[in-house]
């Protein structure tokens, strides 16, 4: 904080001569100044923009006081040299230790849901006790996937090499069969915010269904091993979809600000994949999600088309 901080010098200053650090952001005590000048104050050596030096003031020091210039700045306390700093500037000094986390913006976005959120962050970190965490730590567990029973369960496998995340993230998104290997999360993540197409809000929303869809998976996935549920990736997705619709719905403000227009010029078509049976979407050839939600239609409905156009899923 000592460093960012400067005093300056100006006529009729209040600051201690002795103990304040500014002269070269030190004060004199620390450059071994006798304390007989302790009680002094600048006003009392520096005047009408010239220095008075005291006598008996060691010449190195008095050499380093002449260095230092008038300050036409109006506060006498500056920080960084800016006159009114922001509470933005004081977070990012005082953060500026820790190591940039380029992943963080995918987490910690506007509109982020903490119950979900935890998760996506632990598992950027590998940090969910997956089986091949367990087996590390000497725990002796089965290595086998808990959806496809073929694989070793890790978080890549989990996000999204399995088959059985694969089908969900591509129900979502189907853009994501696009891709020649399969992604992780981060790639996920980072091919979300590269879609030009999509303004702002656009990309929030799609991190929230990410985060969404980790925290579903991760939990069928305890489900599986622990108890008896199990479900299909068909009933899986509609769980999925009613805790987006869900979301949207009590965080509203959240999203973005969301405007009305009319169902007028709304075509409605059923899903071509037999895994979302019973699901029906009204699409317009609109390029921001932001512009095309009803009010009466915004608590069930949410964005899962990539290619260009809005989509809002509603559960008929």
């Amino acid at each position: 904080m000592k460093d960012s901080v400067t005093l300056a010098v100006k006529n009729n200053s209040n600051l201690s001569f002795f103990w304040d650090p500014w002269c070269s952001k030190k004060s004199l005590a620390e450059l071994s100044c006798p304390l007989s000048f302790s009680s002094l104050k600048l006003s009392d050596v520096f005047a009408l923009d010239n220095w008075i030096l005291p006598a008996g003031l060691p010449a190195d020091i008095a050499s380093q006081i002449l260095l230092v210039n008038f300050s036409s700045m109006p506060n006498t306390i500056n920080w960084d040299g800016v006159v009114s700093p922001s509470r933005f500037i004081f977070s990012k000094s005082y953060f500026s230790f820790m190591d940039d986390v380029n992943w963080a913006k995918f987490v910690w976005t506007k509109g982020y849901a903490l119950r979900y959120a935890c998760y996506v962050w632990m598992a950027l970190q590998s940090k969910l006790k997956t089986a091949d965490q367990l087996i590390f730590r000497g725990i002796s567990v089965s290595a086998a996937c808990s959806f496809c029973a073929s694989n070793r369960e890790s978080h890549s496998h989990l996000f999204f090499e399995c088959d059985f995340s694969f089908n969900i993230i591509t129900a979502l998104f189907p853009v994501m069969k696009s891709f020649y290997l399969r992604p992780n999360l981060l790639q996920v993540y980072d091919f979300l915010s590269s879609i030009r197409d999509f303004n702002k809000i656009d990309v929030q929303f799609c991190f929230l269904v990410i985060s969404i869809l980790v925290y579903w998976i991760w939990r069928e996935r305890n489900g599986r091993k622990f108890s008896s549920l199990r479900r299909n990736n068909i009933e899986l997705l509609r769980v999925i979809i009613h805790a987006i619709r869900a979301k949207c719905c009590i965080s509203l403000c959240t999203i973005g600000p969301l405007i009305g227009c009319s169902r007028s010029g709304w075509t409605m078509m059923k899903l071509p994949l037999s895994s979302l049976d019973g699901l029906w979407i009204w699409t317009e050839g609109c390029s921001s999600f932001s512009s095309c939600c009803s009010s009466d239609l915004l608590a069930e409905s949410c964005l899962f088309n990539l290619f260009f156009t809005t989509i809002l899923v509603h559960n008929a």
